[in-house]
């Protein structure tokens, strides 16, 4: 459990996360959640309400990739509800905060963030195309 979820925190903020919250999150997550950084007030509302959106959508993403492997790993043996219980008390705000710690030094944030057609290049880029009809 303590492997996964940095694994798995890891992987939501390289591939799930935008732009604008990783950003905030790299820059700023030390600093609010840190008890030696005493102007915890001149955070903005706005970078707080960011971190704790992203801690609770990287909570339920952890929760939900942690369900779906031990569901198919002990589904037979254990029924579903005992599998939810034991990862609510397993995966809390403070597990999540840790590993987001652990896991936001193996990120990469591009200088700009990429404008949508050059997303729509990257998705598109791989895939072979279609002859015209």
């Amino acid at each position: 459990m303590n492997v996964l979820t940095p694994k798995i925190t890891e992987r939501f903020l390289k591939e799930y996360c935008n732009y604008k919250k990783l950003k905030i999150l790299v820059d700023k997550f030390e600093d609010f959640y840190s008890e030696d950084y005493a102007d915890k007030n001149n955070i903005s509302d706005e970078v707080k309400s960011n971190i704790n959106q992203s801690i609770i959508e990287i909570r339920e993403f952890v929760f939900k990739e942690l369900y779906i492997k031990f569901y198919e790993e002990y589904g037979k043996s254990i029924q579903r509800g005992a599998i939810k219980q034991k990862l609510r008390e397993l995966v809390t705000d403070d597990s999540i905060k840790e590993a987001v710690y652990y896991s936001m030094y193996n990120i990469e944030i591009p200088a700009e963030p990429t404008t949508y057609l050059e997303r729509v290049k990257a998705f598109f880029g791989g895939h072979a195309r279609s002859p015209a009809v």
